[in-house]
């Protein structure tokens, strides 16, 4: 089971904010590093997304994982089991998350959970690194239970570079969530143009992280 430790700052490895290569105007204000629960890695990966070392206290507890190529049924321990956290993932071409489950503190099996709609983050550009996806996991998903374990399966697993479990960031949810509706406007304003339609504002599901929730999530832009 996943071990617990003193929710500090201190306690948990730390991805930086510049590491999701952000542009200057999309960064969330008030988060400079994401505390790291999981890590994972493909090992040939050129291009690493910087990690700060773990602190002391979590020098034996194994946080960073690497492989060929992401497996599916790969259960991903947490080093600290939380009851909201954000999933990460970047790939270097398009995949779509098709499975997720999860096993909650004290609890002895992994469960299906319904998979959130997943979020492109913004992204500088040129980027070689490819883009990020973040997978929002609220209490509202979990019902205020600890997620210990997690599974996620994707159609082309073999195109993963990194996946990262951190602790909720509704700052980062929020500019993943803007970015979602600036993409919807300027999808809508293309299709008007190319139509002579009016524009209309961007559906209401996507005010909210928490409303967009689906049985199988659409494929993240490469």
């Amino acid at each position: 089971r996943a071990p617990r430790h003193a929710d500090t700052a201190q306690s948990l490895p730390q991805l930086p904010l510049t590491a999701l290569n952000l542009p200057p105007s999309d960064k969330p204000h008030g988060s400079a590093a994401f505390g790291v629960l999981y890590a994972w890695r493909r090992s040939d990966l050129a291009l690493p997304s910087e990690v700060r070392a773990s602190a002391e206290s979590l020098a034996a507890v194994p946080w960073l994982h690497w492989g060929g190529s992401w497996l599916n049924r790969h259960r991903a321990a947490c080093i600290q089991s939380r009851h909201a956290i954000c999933l990460l993932y970047r790939a270097h071409s398009q995949v779509a998350v098709r499975g997720l489950r999860v096993r909650f503190r004290n609890e002895a099996t992994l469960r299906p959970l319904r998979v959130p709609t997943p979020f492109s983050l913004p992204r500088s550009e040129p980027s070689p690194r490819g883009r990020w996806a973040l997978l929002d996991l609220p209490a509202s998903l979990t019902r205020l239970r600890e997620v210990a374990e997690f599974t996620l399966e994707f159609d082309a697993p073999h195109l993963l570079d990194e996946v990262f479990a951190i602790g909720h960031s509704p700052s980062l949810v929020r500019t993943a969530v803007l970015h979602a509706r600036a993409e919807a406007r300027r999808a809508a304003a293309a299709a008007a143009a190319a139509h002579g339609w009016e524009v209309s504002a961007p559906p209401r599901s996507l005010s909210s992280s928490s409303t967009l929730v689906s049985s199988a999530s659409a494929p993240c832009c490469a």
